[in-house]
């Protein structure tokens, strides 16, 4: 599943609109604390008992590139643009209600 629009909007969200007309609105924190490079995953496992730091622009976007037919890379506000968010990814990780009714 490819998408038909991809936007960040005003109120710090990505909306992904899909092929199938779905709809997917993912918070930028939250979709900061899904990146799925390396490092990020690495971190996350190791951070479970730590209380959270705060980082200037970790939670706002800079740019999204289009990378080959399969993905997204999110260029973050501190400057992190490790992570690729595949197409699949993205919609896998769809906090919508009815998303598992959607899921390919």
């Amino acid at each position: 599943m490819t998408p038909k629009q991809i936007r960040v909007t005003p109120d710090s969200t990505l909306v992904v609109t899909w092929q199938d007309n779905h709809v997917s609105t993912f918070g930028l924190q939250y979709l900061r604390n899904q990146c799925p490079c390396a490092a990020c995953t690495k971190e996350r496992a190791a951070a479970q008992n730590l209380l959270p730091l705060f980082i200037e622009g970790k939670f706002s976007v800079k740019n999204i590139t289009q990378v080959g037919h399969y993905a997204a890379g999110i260029q973050w506000g501190d400057g992190h643009n490790e992570g690729i968010y595949s197409w699949d990814y993205l919609r896998k990780i769809c906090p919508c209600p009815d998303h598992a009714a959607v899921t390919p």
